[in-house]
């Protein structure tokens, strides 16, 4: 899961990973330190395309993909 470190819905984010691991579910997560909401939205943005490479790579690697 992506989240900024500035999001209001951080502690949400956490909560979730937290209960998809204790589910037994491989779960990560990814926080863009100093980003609000949505931030992966501003595609032009150094973060937003660091964050969707990651994001892209961890579905890559998750469906068994070079």
């Amino acid at each position: 899961m992506q989240v900024g470190s500035e999001e209001v819905l951080y502690s949400d984010a956490e909560r979730l990973v937290d209960a998809a691991r204790a589910a037994g579910v491989d779960a990560t997560l990814d926080v863009g330190e100093g980003m609000l909401h949505d931030y992966q939205a501003v595609a032009d943005a150094p973060e937003a395309v660091a964050a969707t490479d990651r994001g892209a790579a961890f579905l890559r690697g998750a469906a068994g993909w070079s």
